[in-house]
C-alpha cells in the first residue's frame, strides 16, 4: 500500500459523500457475448448517488438552450471500484451526459477518485 492510500482513500470518499447530490447517476457501459445466440450485447450497469457536481456551464456554440458541459467527482467505492470510461455516461438534471474526460486519476497502488466532465447530448 502506498502511504498516501492510508489518508487519501477515506479523505476521497468523504469529501464526495459531503457534497454528494442523489439525483446524479453514473451509467458502466459494457459489452458481453451470450454464447446462446452468438450475439454481441450491451450491458449497463446503473449507479445511483454516484457523486459529487461541481460545475454546469453552457458551450459557447449552443448558447443557453444548446449543449452543456458538466463536472463532477466520483470516489471509485460508489461505482464498484471500476476507473470510469468515455463509454460511460451519466445523468444529471433531466439529462443523459457523455464522459468525455476523466482526470486527474488521483491514486496511489489503488485509485480512488476522479473528476469527470461530460457534455450534454
Amino acid at each position: 500500500m502506498a502511504s498516501q492510500d492510508e489518508w487519501a482513500k477515506p479523505l476521497a470518499d468523504e469529501l464526495v459523500d459531503v457534497f454528494r447530490v442523489s439525483s446524479l447517476t453514473y451509467f458502466r457501459v459494457s459489452t458481453g457475448y451470450d454464447p446462446a445466440t452468438g450475439e454481441v450485447t450491451t450491458v449497463e450497469l446503473t449507479y445511483t448517488s454516484a457523486g459529487a457536481v461541481t460545475k454546469m456551464t453552457n458551450l459557447e456554440a449552443g448558447g443557453v438552450g444548446g449543449p452543456q458541459t458538466l463536472e463532477c467527482w466520483v470516489n471509485l467505492s460508489a461505482i464498484s471500484n471500476v476507473w470510469p470510461t468515455t463509454a460511460d455516461s451519466l445523468q444529471y438534471d433531466g439529462r443523459r451526459w457523455k464522459i468525455t474526460q476523466i482526470s486527474p486519476m488521483y491514486s496511489g497502488d489503488t485509485k480512488y477518485a476522479a473528476k469527470l466532465q461530460a457534455r450534454s447530448a
